[in-house]
């Protein structure tokens, strides 16, 4: 079983937190082997991806989560 994991959740001014598809509580998980692979993801998960339009930033808020 994988143990450490990253929570992601809308922002509270997310759009989508409105809609009937996701609504306000809407969560997911990514989990890894090790703190360091997530730690890895969690970096990654933070930076402007490649296809974002200049000064978008991401709308998800993300959380460090152990099992």
């Amino acid at each position: 079983m994988k143990r450490f994991g990253i929570r992601k959740t809308l922002a509270p001014d997310h759009p989508r937190r409105q809609s009937h598809l996701l609504g306000p509580d809407w969560e997911a998980f990514e989990w890894y082997e090790s703190k360091a692979e997530r730690e890895r993801a969690y970096a990654a998960m933070l930076h402007e991806h490649s296809y974002s339009r200049r000064g978008d930033v991401p709308r998800l808020e993300l959380e460090r989560v152990e099992r």
